[in-house]
């Protein structure tokens, strides 16, 4: 059984796709919690665009690396075995999040280019 899930853009600022680091990091803690958010943040990703270029957000959580440690015991389970698996509510926000987020891009760079037709259309008409 295949559903659509509902992204609810009126969560988001009509300005959001302006919104760098701090801004930005308060608007996912808003939408998603303060975990992906740290994630987030760890590894300066400073607003939508960037986010959306990253190919696997829990990449950085598999480095041995201090920094690292209290978002993994966050975000993962460690197994018996010494594994580390990300936790399945992290996985679906996330994904929730870059939904959305893709969603607000995509109307963003539609009105841009619609702005930006119009305004090359008033500058190319000829003068009476």
């Amino acid at each position: 059984m295949s559903s659509k899930l509902f992204l609810d853009r009126s969560l988001l600022q009509d300005d959001i796709m302006t919104y760098n680091n701090n801004r930005f990091y308060e608007i996912i803690d808003k939408l998603v919690g303060q975990d992906i958010s740290d994630l987030i943040k760890l590894q300066a990703i400073p607003n939508i665009p960037s986010l959306l270029l990253v190919n696997d957000i829990f990449e950085v959580l598999k480095l041995d690396y201090d920094d690292v440690n209290d978002i993994r015991s966050r975000i993962m389970f460690k197994l018996c075995d010494g594994k580390f698996v990300v936790k399945e509510g992290f996985k679906s926000s996330y994904n929730y999040l870059i939904q959305l987020f893709k969603k607000k891009y995509d109307e963003h760079s539609k009105a841009t280019h619609s702005k930006d037709k119009r305004l090359q259309i008033q500058t190319t008409l000829p003068s009476d």
